[in-house]
């Protein structure tokens, strides 16, 4: 059994081991990714850090709001995928993929969570 005080303190070494938030820009089956190298990241936009001191961690949830702001045109974009030290720890498609970055001062609004669950 994982206790409350557990999953809080997984998630949160989670979040403060250097998280990347990065975009990609190809029509992938995110079931068949095994590696950050398969996707294509859009010209223009560079990757950022998910500092900790932005997060929300309560009981077994992990929480943060994503605003992205583009200085230019990146076409369209069908997601964002994680990383930490070059290793791809998850990615997600966006519900409304693909979303079109056509000007400079568009923007992207999203939600990441994490959830810790039981694995028994």
């Amino acid at each position: 059994m994982i206790y409350t005080s557990g999953k809080q303190e997984l998630l949160k070494g989670i979040i403060n081991s250097g998280l990347l938030l990065h975009l990609y820009n190809n029509n992938v089956d995110l079931k068949e990714v095994e590696s950050a190298s398969e996707f294509i990241q859009p010209l223009g936009f560079k990757q950022r850090f998910l500092y900790s001191t932005f997060w929300d961690v309560e009981k077994e949830t992990a929480y943060i709001e994503e605003d992205l702001f583009f200085d230019t045109a990146v076409g369209e974009v069908y997601g964002y995928f994680i990383t930490v030290n070059n290793h791809l720890l998850w990615a997600e498609r966006f519900k409304d993929a693909p979303l079109v970055i056509a000007n400079r001062g568009d923007k992207i609004k999203f939600d990441i969570t994490l959830v810790m669950k039981e694995c028994l």
